[in-house]
């Protein structure tokens, strides 16, 4: 069997390497080159495949990992059987692995296939799932220093580069910055970061959030760099780290600059990220297209999540980010599935609070309210009475830009609720 386990392994790792671009998508090796890799005589043996995936998460084969997941998944799903204990075993193990793909690939099997809570690694399993949602298809920066102004000046030269930076003054900031969201790609600290001090602030980021190692620049200060004992203790310090590097803040880091003879040099940043990121992670195409795949990823998780959320799962933890996302189309749909099935009062809240706001489409104002109304017949009214009767008040003293029928709508659901007696204008009251 581990002669067998092994060239599977080694078959699968070139079939996914077969169609690999920079930023590869693992959805397009075909999933019927992936069974042919791993059907014996007598078809596939999910079992095997199991050990296969667990051997391979080990071994750190995770284009082979992501190609049995695959499988795993579409022969589960074929079947009618209960997913075998060794299979939902090996899946959330996969969740524990530092590469994004693998962890997306293992939650999206578990989300189909792993049937009702609580199991070992549900919890793990929203988590991943969560996180994943986060994306918005950009590329951000957090960029720790204690001085606001400093903060604002580097967070002005990546903003040329194409990142969105979120200025933060603490090492602790920092680490939750990174926890919260996928497409943070940079991580810039301060040499003179506190709470915790920079050293680790950046260990506790690579151990504690969900993320990749990600480029870490350790920003020296103008007067600090003039003492080579400051530059020397920390190259001590993070010598030997991976993806890091001790840089200065001069202008030149982030902008050309012209000598008096004339001569522009470019900006240093751009040569510092490629040796960080020497597969192309500094190229703006390449880092777009992996954007662009976090975002369908984060699509994907959204709506495995109101999926889930539509079978009973609890996940209140959700609220947050699906109300985020609710005011974005391509995740609107799922967001609003989400919120209807979540049993919190804050959940119809930020449903009627969509839906009233203005100037937004009459399609998704009707999707929200149905999600609201899905949720009523679902738990009932959850809002407080001093809510409902201001909807009430203000149906009656309607402003010029709102829309009457969608107010009308959602007072016609709480009336029929039962939950509240009040009259409207025009009901002959």
């Amino acid at each position: 069997p581990a002669v067998i386990r092994s060239m599977m392994i080694s078959r699968l790792e070139h079939e996914m390497l077969g169609v690999e671009q920079i930023v590869p998508n693992p959805e397009s090796v075909p999933i019927e080159n992936l069974l042919r890799v791993c059907s014996g005589p007598d078809g596939v043996d999910v079992s095997l495949l199991a050990q296969v995936l667990l051997e391979a998460v080990d071994r750190r084969f995770l284009r082979a990992a992501i190609g049995v997941t695959r499988v795993l998944e579409s022969q589960s799903l074929a079947s009618s059987d209960p997913l075998p204990p060794s299979v939902r075993t090996a899946l959330v193990r996969a969740l524990e692995t530092p590469n994004v793909e693998v962890r997306f690939f293992a939650a999206k099997a578990l989300a189909k296939l792993s049937g009702p809570p609580p199991f070992a690694g549900s919890s793990r399993l929203i988590e991943t799932l969560l996180w994943c949602a986060s994306s918005r298809g950009i590329d951000r920066a957090v960029v720790a220093h204690p001085s606001s102004e400093v903060a604002n000046s580097i967070a002005s030269g990546l903003s040329r580069f194409g990142y969105r930076p979120q200025v933060v003054s603490t090492g602790r900031a920092a680490i939750l910055a990174v926890r919260d969201s996928c497409d943070v790609r940079l991580i810039v600290l301060a040499s003179r970061i506190n709470r915790p001090e920079s050293f680790e602030t950046a260990q506790l980021i690579r151990t504690f959030t969900p993320q990749e190692i990600l480029p870490t620049l350790i920003v020296v200060d103008p007067l600090d760099d003039e003492n080579d004992l400051i530059r020397e203790r920390l190259a001590c310090v993070f010598d030997g780290i991976e993806k890091l590097s001790i840089v200065d803040r001069m202008d030149d880091f982030f902008y050309p600059r012209s000598s008096d003879a004339g001569v522009v040099s470019l900006p240093r940043f751009p040569v510092v990220m490629q040796t960080l990121s020497p597969q192309g992670d500094s190229l703006l195409d390449d880092r777009t297209t992996a954007a662009a795949r976090r975002r369908e990823r984060g699509k994907v998780s959204l709506e495995l999540l109101a999926s889930l959320a539509g079978h009973g799962w609890d996940l209140s933890a959700t609220l947050a980010t699906a109300r985020l996302l609710m005011t974005d189309p391509a995740c609107a749909t799922a967001a609003i599935s989400l919120l209807a099935h979540s049993g919190k009062p804050a959940a119809q809240h930020a449903l009627l609070t969509e839906a009233l706001r203005p100037h937004i489409s009459a399609n998704h104002a009707s999707a929200c309210v149905r999600g609201f109304k899905e949720n009523v017949r679902r738990y009932g009214i959850l809002l407080e009475s001093g809510e409902m009767l201001s909807l009430f008040k203000r149906y009656n003293n309607l402003s010029i830009s709102e829309n009457p029928v969608v107010l009308g709508k959602i007072l016609d659901i709480l009336e029929a609720s039962g939950s509240v007696s009040t009259s409207r204008k025009g009901d002959g009251a």
